[in-house]
């Protein structure tokens, strides 16, 4: 007597969810004609990487027992097929993954970045590359910190597509509960690294999630939120690094009024031309 038993457990672990975006990734099982298909729905503005484990007895994968695969924007994407090594007898699988936000195989083109506030205004650089406050560890060592009063309109440093956005937080300080409580943009370049313009002031975002924002366009306005010593700006530009967690904050170059292209000093005052 043929008997088959299709047992399907998903363990669903996930990054914190991306600010901004309503709907989330999320992965959907459906059952074929002898087993079943796994499809992840990925709704978000931005590539997102994810790492797969399958496990169970006498089952097939199509992908595999542990794979990683990007998953592109705004995408219905089948991930793998699963069946029954022997047909004729029972079977269980079981199915969990992990996400993050971004392109793994992401590689910056070099591009140079405008100075991300207006024409013509200026700022120091009161934290810079390597900075001792909060830019010493491996994740966050290129990180630049702008002085600017809270309010202070900030602008594009490089066209992109808006991916993340937070902006429902009021307090700030140097409390480390506060670390995770900062406003935020984040914008999506063609090489599919992600700029981070963060600590802006309450409702401070000019811009939507999912709209394109040109080279040098109004995006927001600074402030003090999250973990914050005082009113400025940090930016950064990262790319994902593992599926699991983890990024890598990149070194990029500027064009600024005192020259360029320049990788920024802490403690110097730049003029964005």
């Amino acid at each position: 007597m043929r008997f088959l038993a299709l047992l399907i457990f998903v363990c669903l672990t996930a990054q914190a969810q991306v600010p901004g975006n309503p709907q989330q990734p999320e992965l959907l099982a459906e059952q074929i004609d002898g087993g079943a298909q796994v499809f992840v729905n990925n709704p978000l503005y931005a590539p997102v990487s994810a790492t797969f484990t399958v496990g169970g007895t006498n089952f097939s994968s199509s992908a595999g027992s542990s794979f990683v695969r990007v998953l592109p924007p705004r995408a219905r994407t089948l991930v793998l097929t699963v069946k029954p090594a022997d047909p004729q007898a029972a079977w269980n699988w079981s199915f969990s993954w992990s996400w993050r936000m971004g392109d793994i195989n992401a590689r910056p083109d070099g591009t140079v970045y405008d100075l991300p506030f207006a024409t013509g205004a200026a700022f120091r650089v009161d934290q810079g590359y390597g900075g001792v406050f909060s830019h010493n560890t491996a994740e966050g060592r290129y990180a630049l910190d702008f002085n600017m009063p809270e309010g202070t309109p900030v602008h594009a440093a490089r066209e992109g597509v808006v991916v993340a956005l937070e902006t429902g937080f009021t307090a700030g300080g140097t409390d480390p509960a506060l670390r995770a409580k900062a406003n935020y943009i984040a914008v999506l370049h063609a090489d599919g690294t992600i700029a981070e313009y963060v600590h802006l002031r309450a409702g401070g975002s000019a811009v939507r999630v999912g709209q394109q924002v040109a080279r040098g366009q109004l995006i927001g306005y600074s402030g003090n939120t999250g973990y914050s010593s005082t009113p400025h700006l940090h930016f950064h530009v990262y790319r994902a690094l593992s599926p699991t967690g983890g990024w890598q904050t990149l070194a990029v170059q500027f064009r600024t009024l005192e020259g360029g292209p320049l990788s920024l000093q802490e403690g110097q005052r730049y003029t964005r031309p």
